[in-house]
């Protein structure tokens, strides 16, 4: 199914639960919940939320690869209309290392603040 502007709408359904998720985690939800509930069918259930190292796949080990998937997908679309638009190869990818250089920065930032926060923790 397509949105109106001709995009695929299951990319934005994905895309949207896995950064639910993702912010979930960073707010620890799982681990409240995990504390909430010491035993039974919820425990199960949210312990899906946790990384188990060498135990077997659970249900968190798959969100970012999930991500990664969709990224990949989104770029061959991309790619693929942009060549049916006449766009070359070199334009589509240059315009890629300027998303690309300008995403760094952001993320240099981000690191930066982190490791503020970090060394004065309050």
């Amino acid at each position: 199914m397509r949105t109106q502007q001709n995009r695929l709408l299951s990319l934005y359904v994905i895309r949207g639960l896995i950064i639910n998720l993702l912010v979930v985690e960073s707010c620890l939800l799982y681990t409240s919940l995990n504390v909430l509930s010491p035993n039974g069918v919820a425990n199960a259930i949210v312990q899906q939320f946790f990384h188990h190292p060498w135990h077997g796949l659970h249900f968190w080990d798959l969100v970012r690869p999930a991500f990664m998937s969709m990224a990949g997908a989104i770029l061959y679309i991309s790619y693929y209309y942009k060549l049916q638009k006449g766009i070359s190869c070199t334009e589509f990818y240059t315009g890629i290392k300027i998303f690309v250089a300008h995403k760094k920065f952001i993320a240099a930032d981000f690191l930066a603040l982190g490791m503020l926060y970090r060394t004065h923790s309050y």
